[in-house]
């Protein structure tokens, strides 16, 4: 995972690795990453895998 996940610097294309390996770790039906909205203290699910539901790009606000 390591090394898959340092392979880029791009940030998306890490936090997608991340969400895809924790899937896989917790053979789960889907994982999702939220990062904080600029500016705000709402979060914003941005990176996932799996099962996508209604609300999938939600804002939760705080």
């Amino acid at each position: 995972m390591a090394s898959a996940m340092s392979a880029s610097l791009n940030l998306d294309t890490v936090l997608q690795r991340v969400a895809e390996a924790a899937h896989q770790l917790c053979a789960s039906d889907m994982s999702r990453i939220a990062l904080r909205v600029l500016g705000s203290e709402a979060m914003r699910f941005q990176h996932g895998v799996g099962f996508r539901a209604r609300g999938w790009d939600t804002t939760l606000p705080r």
